[in-house]
C-alpha cells in the first residue's frame, strides 16, 4: 500500500455525497413496509454475493 489516487479519491467522495442526498429524497417519500423490504432484498443480494465469491476462492 501506497498513496490512493487523489482524483479517484475526490470523485468517489462526491459522487456519494450526491448519491446519498438522491437516495435520502427517494426514502423520504417511501412507505416503511416498502424500506424495508428494499433492505432486506439488498442484504440477501449482499449475503449471497459474500457467500458465492468465498466458495470461488
Amino acid at each position: 500500500g501506497g498513496l490512493p489516487d487523489v482524483w479517484t479519491l475526490v470523485f468517489c467522495m462526491i459522487s456519494t455525497l450526491i448519491f446519498a442526498q438522491i437516495a435520502s429524497l427517494c426514502a423520504n417519500k417511501a412507505k416503511p413496509e416498502t424500506l424495508n423490504r428494499i433492505t432486506g432484498v439488498i442484504l440477501v443480494i449482499l449475503g449471497i454475493t459474500m457467500i458465492i465469491v468465498n466458495k470461488v476462492k
